[in-house]
């Protein structure tokens, strides 16, 4: 099968994570992937590490060059399938494709009610929600339920015999050893709730505070480093925290951390979640959108109300039971690997594939007579 993978987003977040991973299953199982995207940011550099051919132009249309060169570079690519991977990547591909067509599958990685998937719907394309919390938010925009597909995330860890990664984050930020060390993945704004984080650090004992370090990673939101920054500083919590921009590999940050930290306000099914349970680690989230669809409360993590105090509390549950943290962490890895590993997504996937390129074949038939 051919497969051109379209993306208009670049940064090392959840979707571009995912299209990479999904491009090289897909590759590794003999299909032929092209993946088109902005020629800036994170993913073209990740993409070219992992050996995945690459389209670079801007996913856009106020650059209509651009969009003449792409479309030009599917048809000569000739792909059985187009599979977008944000709602405006969505919206593009059924403007390149026109008139002719071509049979398109986009992947909803945030809950929007954006027209480009009713549109995309109500020809011959099909809607891959990555969590069943996300087709109930489609079905709810008035998508018809008979073309969205729950297709859960999915990690390579999962699938890795060996999932321990080089311990080299400590060191490298002078964090102690002994240092029980919180992570929180993330983008910086107010949904991930770093706010939330730092407050709660602040409410903990300090006996168990002085046995702790959070270290916060990701892209920002314009300011919200800042602001992070500030709350540190004014609750005196700097010897206990460490701030860092966009990481390369969240994973191996996660790896040589001892719990994950998620306090969000909303989430579809976030990519860190189920790589911290491939690598062992318990989690602490919130129970919004797809989150329960991984973590099991008590079981792989705890599940926290959105506010310090509650978070606080799991982090002094955590931070002082050992047994408790191997336990769940245990269970965690089972249950990656029983769930979200990468077959799994490609076999799903792939069958959706199937779907819009039968349907794109009965509009056809029906367009000729």
């Amino acid at each position: 099968m051919r497969i051109v993978h379209i993306v208009d987003l670049t940064d090392p977040q959840g979707t571009e994570r995912h299209l990479l991973e999904l491009a090289q299953s897909q590759i590794e199982r003999g299909f032929d992937v092209l993946a088109i995207c902005p020629p800036r940011g994170w993913l073209p550099s990740a993409l070219k590490q992992c050996c995945i051919p690459i389209y670079l132009q801007e996913v856009r249309r106020k650059s209509p060059l651009s969009l003449l060169r792409i479309r030009r570079r599917i048809a000569s690519f000739e792909p059985d399938v187009i599979h977008a991977h944000s709602e405006r990547s969505a919206a593009i591909a059924r403007l390149l494709t026109k008139p002719r067509g071509r049979p398109i599958v986009a992947t909803v990685h945030i809950p929007r009610n954006h027209p480009a998937y009713r549109h995309l719907t109500l020809e011959h394309g099909f809607l891959i929600a990555v969590s069943h919390f996300l087709r109930a938010e489609l079905i709810e925009y008035g998508i018809p339920d008979e073309r969205i597909v729950t297709v859960l995330n999915s990690t390579i860890l999962a699938s890795t015999a060996n999932v321990n990664t080089d311990a080299t984050i400590r060191s490298e930020l002078g964090i102690p050893e002994e240092k029980l060390l919180f992570a929180m993945v993330a983008r910086y704004c107010e949904d991930k709730g770093q706010l939330i984080a730092v407050e709660a650090l602040s409410k903990l004992d300090e006996e168990v505070r002085a046995k702790v370090h959070i270290l916060f990673a990701g892209p920002c939101d314009e300011g919200w480093d800042k602001r992070v920054a500030d709350s540190v500083r004014d609750l005196g919590l700097d010897d206990f925290v460490t701030l860092l921009g966009p990481v390369d590999s969240g994973a191996n940050l996660i790896g040589d951390s001892d719990v994950l930290v998620l306090p969000s306000a909303r989430e579809a099914l976030p990519i860190s979640i189920l790589e911290a349970m491939a690598l062992g680690k318990p989690v602490i989230a919130t129970d919004v959108g797809g989150i329960s669809d991984a973590l099991v409360d008590g079981e792989t993590g705890l599940f926290i109300d959105r506010d310090a105090s509650s978070l606080a509390g799991a982090m002094r549950n955590l931070a002082t039971d050992h047994s408790l943290r191997k336990r769940m962490g245990v269970v965690a890895r089972r249950r990656a690997e029983e769930l979200f590993a990468p077959n799994r997504m490609i076999d799903e996937i792939s069958a959706v594939y199937d779907r819009a390129i039968n349907a794109f074949r009965v509009k056809q038939s029906q367009r000729s007579r």
